[in-house]
């Protein structure tokens, strides 16, 4: 084997070695964009849950915010007010009600929105759960129908009507 030829070789080795690098970075850009997408979605979940805790915990600021809305003529959601106060509620039940039925949501939107992360049996545990909320005639079941489906991510709208249209 004469020099040129264990040159060519070594060339085409380094060339090789450049590749699976650059692929092994594009990997590794890839796994951070979806770490840096997932952390910021947390975020905004945790700030929801914060708010809406804020407002079920603190009658004061629930008050004042329902006055405020009642007085601009505003109603979050008139439907699922409406709703309540069909079914015996107040107003004040109907704001209680929907902020809570909102933090579960919110847990719900990011449960359903990290699936894919979950074990195989916390998957199944969690999709049974919320077919049995979403697709029951309880609380969460109207909320679903009547805010979320609605008004709420439709990315997690569709995955629970995917897992409600599921034989048993």
């Amino acid at each position: 084997m004469n020099w040129d030829a264990i040159g060519a070789v070594g060339e085409l080795l380094g060339s090789l070695a450049v590749l699976v690098t650059l692929a092994y970075l594009a990997v590794q850009v890839r796994h951070a964009r979806e770490q840096m997408a997932r952390a910021a979605r947390d975020a905004r979940f945790d700030a929801l849950r914060q708010l809406s805790t804020l407002l079920v915990t603190t009658p004061e600021l629930r008050q004042a915010q329902e006055k405020l809305s009642q007085h601009l003529g505003h109603r979050f959601d008139p439907t699922w007010r409406d709703f309540v106060i069909a079914n015996g509620g107040t107003a004040e039940d109907a704001a209680l009600l929907g902020s809570q039925q909102f933090m579960r949501w919110s847990i719900a939107e990011q449960t359903l929105g990290n699936l894919e992360d979950l074990l195989p049996g916390e998957r199944m545990q969690a999709e049974g759960f919320y077919r049995r909320i979403y697709g029951g005639d309880g609380i969460e079941a109207h909320y679903y129908r009547l805010v979320a489906r609605p008004n709420l991510n439709p990315d997690v709208v569709r995955i629970i009507d995917d897992l409600l249209a599921r034989p048993d």
